[in-house]
């Protein structure tokens, strides 16, 4: 049996990082999570918004991977209007939003860093990560 392939430069940069992950579908969450784990970043997840609220009470992370729909009504653009009203450094979190629908709004009008349309590209995901944090 051979090794795993070392992951790409950018990826290795994000080893130590930590990211929060928001989806509520757990197979996306379970996805985009364990990509972040195998190159060695710590991984937190919510399923909801109000989730994600409290995780940012406990845990500071470098990154936030966020979808933009969710059943309960509130959606990823209300969690980043949230989230960039806070103070300090959680609210300049890096954000990254994913979602399977396609929207005309341009992400960066909504304050995201990036945007990724679903199925996510992984390689394209972590190189994305890596760059936002200023480690290309």
């Amino acid at each position: 049996m051979s090794p795993d392939p070392l992951p790409s430069a950018p990826a290795r940069n994000l080893i130590g990082k930590t990211i929060l992950v928001v989806d509520d579908h757990r197979d996306s969450r379970d996805l985009l999570a364990s990509a972040f784990r195998v190159i060695g970043a710590h991984v937190f997840t919510a399923d909801a918004i109000h989730e994600a609220q409290r995780q940012l009470a406990l845990y500071q992370p470098n990154l936030i991977v966020s979808d933009l729909r969710f059943p309960d009504g509130i959606t990823g653009y209300d969690f980043l209007v949230w989230l960039r009203a806070q103070p300090g450094r959680v609210g300049k979190v890096p954000c990254i939003a994913v979602t399977g629908y396609d929207y005309s709004v341009a992400p960066n009008t909504m304050q995201f860093d990036a945007y990724m349309r679903k199925p996510i590209d992984l390689e394209r995901l972590c190189t994305t990560a890596a760059t936002l944090l200023g480690e290309p």
